[in-house]
């Protein structure tokens, strides 16, 4: 029986994006050959040379997508959280700079009808960060366990 489904990462990291990939494939995407999405923001993987590097140690299909940025309408750039002075972290080790960090959050907590991207039409997702590996071979495949559970 065939799963809708695809395989997600938000990446930022080129020295990680290619060992990650790769464990995938070998550990568990080569028994089942879902589509995996590497999202990214800026201009980090427009580069084709690059690409074919980053997929040149396995046979799965790797799309990579350029998202953009997207704050939610509904908060105010004072309440985001390198503003909130009051907080500890926020004044110490949170600045403007993290404001990325704030568009991957949304990004992930929003993308199955995030701006650029195709995850709408599938059934399943399933997460990965580009520094995330495996060491050992994935006998279970968590979708199949998903769908089995007929629950949302």
């Amino acid at each position: 029986m065939v799963i809708n489904a695809c395989i997600v990462y938000i990446s930022s990291r080129k020295n990680c994006i290619r060992h990650s990939l790769k464990s995938l494939w070998d550990n568990f995407n080569h028994k089942h050959r879902y589509p995996v999405y590497v999202h990214y923001f800026d201009d980090i993987y427009d580069d084709e040379a690059f690409r074919r590097e980053a997929r040149s140690d396995n046979s799965q299909d790797v799309r990579f997508i350029s998202i953009p940025y997207k704050t939610p309408e509904n908060i105010k750039e004072e309440e985001l959280f390198y503003n909130r002075r009051n907080l500890w972290y926020a004044r110490t080790s949170f600045s403007i700079q993290r404001k990325g960090y704030l568009h991957m959050c949304n990004f992930t907590s929003n993308m199955y009808d995030y701006p650029n991207t195709e995850l709408s039409q599938y059934d399943f997702i399933l997460t990965h960060d580009d520094e995330s590996g495996y060491d050992s071979k994935v006998d279970i495949n968590p979708f199949s366990v998903l769908r089995g559970q007929n629950k949302l």
